[in-house]
Protein backbone atom coordinates (compact mmCIF):
# COMPACT_ATOMS: atom_id res chain seq x y z
CA UNK A 1 0.00 0.00 0.00
CA UNK A 2 0.95 3.84 -0.24
CA UNK A 3 1.26 3.90 3.23
CA UNK A 4 3.35 1.51 3.98
CA UNK A 5 6.04 2.43 1.12
CA UNK A 6 5.88 5.91 1.40
CA UNK A 7 5.45 5.99 5.12
CA UNK A 8 6.65 2.39 6.32
CA UNK A 9 2.73 2.12 8.43
CA UNK A 10 1.08 -1.11 8.09
CA UNK A 11 -2.82 -0.71 8.61
CA UNK A 12 -5.41 -3.26 9.99
CA UNK A 13 -9.00 -3.61 9.59
CA UNK A 14 -10.63 -2.66 12.51
CA UNK A 15 -12.21 -5.73 13.24
CA UNK A 16 -9.66 -7.70 13.41
CA UNK A 17 -9.76 -10.06 16.21
CA UNK A 18 -5.91 -8.82 17.25
CA UNK A 19 -7.15 -4.85 16.67
CA UNK A 20 -10.47 -5.27 18.70
CA UNK A 21 -8.74 -6.95 22.13
CA UNK A 22 -7.28 -3.42 21.88
CA UNK A 23 -8.03 -0.27 23.27
CA UNK A 24 -9.43 1.88 20.73
CA UNK A 25 -7.73 5.27 22.41
CA UNK A 26 -4.02 3.90 21.83
CA UNK A 27 -4.37 3.85 18.28
CA UNK A 28 -2.99 7.42 16.59
CA UNK A 29 -4.89 7.06 13.54
CA UNK A 30 -7.83 5.91 11.42
CA UNK A 31 -8.45 5.71 7.65
CA UNK A 32 -11.72 5.47 6.43
CA UNK A 33 -13.21 4.26 3.37
CA UNK A 34 -16.49 3.18 1.36
CA UNK A 35 -16.57 3.18 -2.04
CA UNK A 36 -14.15 6.31 -3.67
CA UNK A 37 -14.50 7.94 -0.27
CA UNK A 38 -11.31 8.07 1.91
CA UNK A 39 -10.62 10.00 5.05
CA UNK A 40 -9.35 10.05 8.26
CA UNK A 41 -9.24 10.25 12.22
CA UNK A 42 -6.31 11.31 13.61
CA UNK A 43 -4.51 12.25 16.88
CA UNK A 44 -3.73 15.96 17.11
CA UNK A 45 -2.82 17.44 19.95
CA UNK A 46 -3.88 15.03 22.05
CA UNK A 47 -7.60 15.27 20.27
CA UNK A 48 -9.19 13.40 17.83
CA UNK A 49 -10.02 14.99 14.62
CA UNK A 50 -12.44 13.64 12.17
CA UNK A 51 -10.83 14.89 9.17
CA UNK A 52 -13.73 13.93 6.63
CA UNK A 53 -13.62 16.33 3.85
CA UNK A 54 -17.66 16.28 3.61
CA UNK A 55 -18.37 18.13 6.52
CA UNK A 56 -17.89 21.81 6.78
CA UNK A 57 -15.17 21.97 9.21
CA UNK A 58 -12.91 19.19 10.85
CA UNK A 59 -15.07 17.44 14.30
CA UNK A 60 -13.00 16.78 17.69
CA UNK A 61 -14.25 13.32 18.71
CA UNK A 62 -13.55 13.10 22.69
CA UNK A 63 -12.29 9.57 23.73
CA UNK A 64 -15.34 8.69 25.24
CA UNK A 65 -16.90 8.96 21.78
CA UNK A 66 -14.38 7.59 19.79
CA UNK A 67 -15.35 3.62 19.85
CA UNK A 68 -18.99 4.80 19.24
CA UNK A 69 -18.04 6.48 16.44
CA UNK A 70 -15.86 3.63 14.94
CA UNK A 71 -18.68 1.36 15.20
CA UNK A 72 -21.39 3.81 14.01
CA UNK A 73 -19.17 4.42 10.60
CA UNK A 74 -18.59 0.38 10.37
CA UNK A 75 -22.46 0.16 10.57
CA UNK A 76 -22.96 2.84 7.93
CA UNK A 77 -20.87 0.68 5.44
CA UNK A 78 -17.03 2.20 6.09
CA UNK A 79 -14.03 0.04 5.65
CA UNK A 80 -12.07 1.38 9.30
CA UNK A 81 -8.35 0.26 8.94
CA UNK A 82 -6.27 1.36 12.23
CA UNK A 83 -2.19 2.26 11.89
CA UNK A 84 -0.83 0.12 13.98
CA UNK A 85 2.37 1.87 14.69
CA UNK A 86 2.46 4.12 17.50
CA UNK A 87 4.51 7.55 17.63
CA UNK A 88 5.27 6.67 13.51
CA UNK A 89 2.29 9.06 11.61
CA UNK A 90 3.93 12.15 10.66
CA UNK A 91 3.59 15.35 12.34
CA UNK A 92 0.86 17.98 11.55
CA UNK A 93 2.80 20.67 9.17
CA UNK A 94 3.47 23.69 10.95
CA UNK A 95 3.84 26.28 7.83
CA UNK A 96 2.23 26.81 4.61
CA UNK A 97 5.82 25.87 3.20
CA UNK A 98 5.98 22.57 4.49
CA UNK A 99 2.08 21.55 3.52
CA UNK A 100 3.24 22.38 0.09
CA UNK A 101 6.41 20.21 0.20
CA UNK A 102 4.62 17.21 1.33
CA UNK A 103 1.32 18.27 -1.45
CA UNK A 104 -1.04 18.31 1.59
CA UNK A 105 -3.43 20.79 -0.22
CA UNK A 106 -6.33 21.57 1.46
CA UNK A 107 -7.80 24.28 4.50
CA UNK A 108 -5.90 24.80 7.68
CA UNK A 109 -7.85 25.65 10.42
CA UNK A 110 -7.08 27.05 14.25
CA UNK A 111 -7.62 24.69 17.08
CA UNK A 112 -8.21 27.18 19.37
CA UNK A 113 -10.74 28.23 17.41
CA UNK A 114 -12.46 24.89 16.44
CA UNK A 115 -12.84 24.44 19.90
CA UNK A 116 -14.50 27.35 20.73
CA UNK A 117 -16.74 27.49 17.78
CA UNK A 118 -15.52 30.60 16.13
CA UNK A 119 -13.75 28.84 12.71
CA UNK A 120 -15.09 29.33 9.58
CA UNK A 121 -14.46 27.67 6.33
CA UNK A 122 -10.98 29.72 5.62
CA UNK A 123 -7.48 29.12 4.98
CA UNK A 124 -5.54 29.92 8.04
CA UNK A 125 -2.04 32.20 7.61
CA UNK A 126 -1.01 32.41 10.62
CA UNK A 127 0.78 29.60 11.20
CA UNK A 128 0.87 28.04 14.68
CA UNK A 129 1.73 24.28 16.33
CA UNK A 130 -2.20 24.18 16.96
CA UNK A 131 -3.34 24.31 13.66
CA UNK A 132 -5.40 21.19 12.20
CA UNK A 133 -5.18 20.08 8.42
CA UNK A 134 -8.54 19.43 6.69
CA UNK A 135 -8.71 17.72 3.07
CA UNK A 136 -9.91 19.23 -0.02
CA UNK A 137 -13.41 19.24 -0.59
Amino acid sequence: SALLSKLELNLANALQENVRGTEITTFEGFICNRASHWFAIRKINDRYWNLNSTKERPEMISHFRLAAEIEFLQSSGYSVFVVLEIGRLPAPATSREEADIRGSAGSWWSETELLNGKARGVHVNHWTKDNVWYGMR
